[in-house]
């Protein structure tokens, strides 16, 4: 008895449900339909939407901002007017420095004088063990 031949794998035009091929699935929508058409404009708007929501939150620098909280929380914000000039304020290169106010006291007080009975600030000292 001889053994059977090899078996030849199924060309690609062939049509042979029994060796595993799947058969051909019809789209859902026929090619340049309206319903075709409608879905592929749906398709493209949502992914202009998310373009914009990204090109949005983009501006917050390194840290990424999920659109959603941009659009829930920074896009209906209003502006509030103020009277502050903070060009006005004296700076440094790490930080701001506070200014002294015009009324306030120009010397170091000691602690005998902020603490006490007859001190003009009344203040109490509380002794603390470091812990």
């Amino acid at each position: 008895m001889q053994p059977p031949p090899p078996a030849q794998p199924p060309s690609p035009t062939s049509s042979n449900h029994a060796s595993g091929s799947q058969p051909f699935k019809k789209p859902k929508y026929a090619r340049g339909s309206k319903e075709d058409i409608r879905r592929k404009e749906r398709a493209n708007a949502k992914r202009a939407v998310a373009r914009l929501n990204s090109k949005r939150a983009a501006p917050y620098g390194d840290y990424v901002v999920k659109p959603r909280l941009v659009n829930k929380h920074v896009r209906p914000a209003a502006a509030v007017d103020v009277k502050f000039d903070s060009m006005k304020l004296r700076h440094m290169k790490s930080a701001y420095t506070g200014g002294r106010l015009k009324g306030s006291p120009k010397r170091v007080y000691s602690l005998d004088e902020l603490v006490g009975d007859g001190s003009a600030f009344k203040f109490r000292l509380e002794t603390w063990d470091g812990r």
